[in-house]
């Protein structure tokens, strides 16, 4: 029997739009619960205010992937499967041959992620952070 991918409405997608209200109304995106344990795959379209390639949008995450996101965000140039994200630490991994722009604003962008294992990461830098102000 093969097993199933459900496609879920996404509460990152829906966090997104509560974090930054700017966004709300210019995102949208879906979930799919891999059957590899914990790896999860988000994928996002979302309207930009001005006119960007694929190229462009896919420079721009490595350079906060090598930059000032590199804890929690990482890049791949080959094309991502469940088992690449499986005990990975990092919050999303994109996938950069899936970035794709459609029109001129139109950008739809793919990330992977474990789940468990990002979320209980995004905790302890929490708890770090925490600690820096004692």
């Amino acid at each position: 029997m093969a097993e199933e991918l459900p496609n879920t409405s996404s509460d990152a997608v829906r966090s997104v739009g509560q974090l930054l209200p700017d966004l709300r109304g210019t995102i949208e995106g879906f979930t799919l619960h891999e059957p590899t344990a914990g790896a999860s795959c988000l994928t996002v379209v979302a309207e930009v205010h001005f006119s960007v390639s694929a190229p462009e949008v896919r420079n721009a995450f490595r350079q906060y992937a090598d930059g000032p996101l590199h804890q929690i965000l990482s890049v791949s140039a080959e094309p991502v499967v469940p088992a690449d994200v499986s005990g990975c630490a990092h919050s999303a991994i994109i996938d950069l041959p899936s970035v794709k722009v459609l029109g001129e604003k139109l950008v739809q962008v793919t990330a992977w992620y474990d789940a468990p294992i990002a979320f209980q990461n995004r905790i302890i830098d929490l708890f770090k952070y925490l600690q820096s102000y004692e």
